[in-house]
C-alpha cells in the first residue's frame, strides 16, 4: 500500500514537472560563447543558406510577412549563403527562387532574429543574437 501512494507520488510530481517545463515562458537558447559579444547589438546579421545552383538563386527579404508585400532587399546570387544586416527584433520573410530545367520552384519561409543576454552561461556576460539563421532548401526533387 505504501509503495503505490510513493509511486503515485513519483508520478504525479514527475508529470507535474514536465509540463511546468513545457510551459514556462523562458526560451530556451543554447548560446555559443564564441559569438557572444559585450556590447548590446543594434543589428543582426541574416545568414540565408541555399542550394548550389547554376542559374543564380533570386532571393527577396520581406519585412513582416510576404502578404504586407514590403520588399526590404532583391539579391541574385550564385553562392551557397548570403549575408545580411537587418534590425533586431522584426520578422522576415525569404523566399528563393529556382529554376531547374524548365520550371520555377518557390521556397519561402520567415525568421524573427532576437538578441539573447546572459550572465552565466559564457565566462563573461555577454549578448547572443539567434534566429538569425535560415535555410531555403528544395526537398524532394
Amino acid at each position: 500500500m505504501v509503495l503505490r501512494g510513493f509511486i503515485r507520488f513519483c508520478s504525479g510530481t514527475a508529470g507535474f514537472i514536465l509540463l511546468v517545463l513545457l510551459f514556462s515562458c523562458e526560451e530556451l537558447v543554447i548560446v555559443d560563447c564564441t559569438e557572444c559579444l559585450t556590447d548590446e547589438p543594434l543589428k543582426a546579421t541574416l545568414q540565408i543558406r541555399m542550394e548550389d545552383n547554376q542559374q543564380g538563386v533570386k532571393i527577396n527579404i520581406y519585412e513582416g510577412d510576404l502578404e504586407d508585400d514590403v520588399l526590404f532587399r532583391s539579391i541574385t546570387t550564385y553562392s551557397r549563403a548570403i549575408f545580411q544586416d537587418v534590425p533586431l527584433n522584426k520578422s522576415y520573410t525569404i523566399s528563393a527562387e529556382y529554376v531547374k530545367g524548365d520550371k520555377t520552384y518557390v521556397v519561402v519561409d520567415s525568421v524573427r532574429p532576437r538578441v539573447k543576454y546572459t550572465e552565466a552561461q559564457c565566462d563573461i556576460p555577454c549578448y547572443y543574437i539567434y534566429d538569425n539563421i535560415i535555410e531555403m532548401f528544395l526537398k524532394n526533387l
